[in-house]
């Protein structure tokens, strides 16, 4: 299959689609940052801006720190996602009187961000 110049070099399909999946992840948060540069507080948004658009190019050019860099980030996704949301705490403050189940806060709240970072970890430590 020939190669398209345009997305990251590697000759593994899955690889190179989860990396442009992860770019573009990447991209979004640091157009997050970059228009809350409006609000009052520049020395937090433009680092974490300057951030994620420098992981996006390491990890587009198949940078090995950038990839290091992602994984470390992806775990933190696994790890801070459902100890925050599932935490009693979080629960009262976020949701009020009436919380949600167990099983809709797992369906709804942890897998759509736990899920997707388990296979991209899975992926680029397979490749």
């Amino acid at each position: 299959m020939p190669q398209m110049h345009l997305l990251p070099r590697t000759n593994v399909f899955i690889l190179r689609w989860s990396l442009v999946a992860l770019a573009v992840f990447c991209v979004v948060f640091a157009i997050g940052y970059i228009t809350n540069l409006s609000k009052d507080n520049y020395f937090f948004y433009i680092p974490w801006a300057i951030f994620w658009l420098g992981l996006t190019i390491g990890i587009w050019f198949l940078n090995p720190a950038a990839r290091v860099v992602t994984k470390l980030c992806l775990w933190l996704i696994v790890i801070i996602i459902p100890l925050g949301t599932a935490n009693p705490f979080a629960i009262v403050n976020d949701f009020g009187p009436n919380p949600p189940g167990v099983w809709e806060l797992v369906l709804f709240w942890i897998a759509p961000w736990v899920v997707p970072a388990l296979f991209f970890i899975h992926i680029l430590g397979k490749y």
